[in-house]
């Protein structure tokens, strides 16, 4: 009987990493600080502290302690769900240099220039180059922008470099697509910034 428990509880463990762990996923009240001294730094003078060097900002939203890699069976509950998904199928793409499915990920209006461009051979070949560049994709934070979301993906764009990548993602009936556009506000601007240069975890802590 023993034997028998003891394979029942390797079969659930098994079973238990194969379908992968689902973490929470909630966009809460966050009051987040960017040293005015960080690279890249675009002055905001109504978001800065007086006498402390920093800009604040609040913004609802989730940062996950331990970053999410894309390649991982781990999900997202509610809402974060069609995020990941996403985010998943666009990296994907971007491995397999399939730049039509890239073009699905985005609004349908933003699909067609998008299509449009590929239609130029050289740009298709350009574009094939960019995308295959991005590999180890690693979900850090999702924040709310007015009725959008901004999600920030980590990932190598060389062997020994990673870049920062910011997303705006709007909800067309059920499905999420990417707005192609800039992000205007300076806080994403300074927040990318920081990113750069931290994990997204440091974004939490009170700067002196």
């Amino acid at each position: 009987m023993k034997h028998l428990l003891f394979i029942v509880g390797i079969f659930v463990l098994v079973l238990q990493v194969a379908i992968g762990q689902t973490i929470p996923y909630s966009l809460s009240p966050l009051a987040i600080q960017i040293p005015t001294n960080t690279p890249g730094y675009v002055l905001d003078v109504t978001s800065e502290v007086e006498g402390k060097n920093v800009a604040q900002y609040k913004i609802d939203g989730v940062i996950f302690k331990k970053p999410i890699k894309l390649s991982d069976s781990v999900q997202l509950d509610g809402d974060g769900r069609g995020v990941l998904a996403l985010m998943r199928r666009l990296f994907n793409d971007y491995a397999k240099q399939d730049v039509d499915s890239v073009a699905d990920c985005y609004t349908p209006d933003a699909a067609k220039a998008i299509s449009n461009i590929l239609s130029n051979h050289e740009a298709e070949v350009s574009m094939k180059a960019e995308v295959a560049k991005y590999t180890n994709p690693q979900l850090e934070c999702v924040f709310k922008h007015f009725g959008d979301l901004i999600v920030m993906i980590r990932c190598n764009d060389s062997p020994d470099h990673q870049k920062m990548m910011a997303f705006q993602l709007v909800k067309i009936k059920e499905d999420y697509r990417i707005f192609a556009g800039e992000i205007p506000e300076k806080k994403y601007t300074n927040l990318l910034a920081y990113l750069a240069v931290h994990p997204a975890t440091d974004l939490l802590q009170e700067h002196p």
